[in-house]
């Protein structure tokens, strides 16, 4: 009762200011078209845009009622297609990824126009094809998924090198990963891909200049890089030729001996390495040098694996190289690449009896 008094008073003392308001201030508008002149009262004016806008918001509700269940329907209706689209191309993937190739290249193609990114879907079905051993079909995949992502696409660059290789043609791959990693610098699968294609090759030289971008990205973990590295020095050094067109004997002793300088000390110590770079002193007519670093090696830290090389390299001065021979014997024990080294000395002096006893 109190709060229905209240509410009338407060009623009475806003109709009481309003006809205060009216009849106080009594303003007036003028609109001039033409010729013509019409007047309006100012409070007028205000009711007539206080009805105009609650009527243009009123509109506004009323044709939100009739229009939301439509566009609710068709909201929803694209829902359910978007789903259904998303289920199809996961469907799609767990099956490229679970290894089924050809039930994936399928879904794939069929899914890739209704797929937010098309060009995945060609670019995975044509991997799956090229597993498969489809590849024309995988060529026309990847023309299809061209249309769809830059001419320069690292997936798209990697299939194509990819399909090169199962064709045998190591060096387009090669060329193709070089051209993409051109735009693509730091993009591990394209580094790993032109890694195995270089090794497959034995390109020692090209594996050399793409170890920095290999550590860089972190393609493989630090102990498989090292022995990368291991293994790329140690091809340089075996496939160091002896001879080279419009190059002297001195300047391939110089050119080994900076590829030596470029070798890491702790790779200097290796015997892979080691070997290698014997054997290259050997081919270039220095079979001393070679028996010295090998036999310092041998003396520092003894490795059986490497007596044989120390002992073909050595047989140019046999009767001291057997007396160092027998002094391994004497400190490490046998071992039958020692007691072999040591028959062949045996054999190149003639001590038939002890080289009997020896093999």
């Amino acid at each position: 009762m109190r709060k229905t008094l209240l509410m009338l008073a407060a009623m009475l003392l806003a109709g009481g200011l309003v006809y205060w308001g009216l009849d106080y201030a009594r303003g007036y508008i003028l609109i001039m078209i033409g010729d013509r002149v019409v007047q309006l009262s100012l409070w007028l004016t205000v009711l007539l845009l206080a009805v105009f806008g609650l009527g243009w918001y009123g509109l506004k509700l009323l044709w939100r009622g009739l229009t939301q269940p439509g566009l609710n329907a068709w909201r929803g209706r694209r829902g359910r297609r978007e789903a259904r689209n998303r289920r199809a191309v996961m469907v799609a993937l767990a099956d490229f990824y679970e290894g089924h190739w050809a039930r994936a290249r399928t879904a794939l193609v069929q899914s890739a126009p209704r797929s937010e990114i098309p060009g995945l879907n060609f670019v995975l079905a044509a991997d799956a094809a090229t597993r498969l051993g489809q590849d024309t079909e995988a060529e026309e995949l990847l023309a299809a998924a061209a249309r769809e992502v830059p001419e320069d696409n690292a997936a798209l660059a990697l299939m194509r090198a990819r399909l090169a290789v199962r064709r045998g043609d190591e060096t387009r791959a090669v060329d193709q990963l070089r051209a993409a990693l051109a735009a693509h610098a730091d993009h591990p699968g394209l580094l790993a891909e032109l890694r195995d294609s270089l090794l497959r090759q034995q390109d020692w030289e090209g594996l050399a200049g793409l170890l920095p971008g290999l550590r860089r990205v972190r393609v493989a973990p630090p102990e498989d890089l090292a022995a990368l590295e291991l293994q790329v020095y140690a091809g340089l050094l075996k496939g160091f030729s002896a001879d080279a067109v419009g190059e002297s004997l001195e300047q391939r002793h110089a050119a080994l001996a900076e590829l030596w300088r470029r070798t890491p000390r702790e790779y200097q110590r290796r015997g892979e390495c080691l070997r290698s770079y014997a054997g290259a002193l050997a081919r270039l007519g220095d079979p001393a040098t070679a028996e010295a670093e090998l036999r310092r090696h041998l003396d520092r830290n003894w490795e059986p694996e490497l007596v044989l090389d120390w002992s073909r390299v050595a047989l140019a001065t046999p009767p001291r190289h057997l007396a160092i021979a027998e002094g391994w014997l004497r400190r490490h024990g046998e071992s039958w690449q020692l007691l072999l080294a040591l028959g062949q000395l045996c054999r190149r002096l003639a001590i038939w009896g002890k080289g009997r006893d020896y093999l």
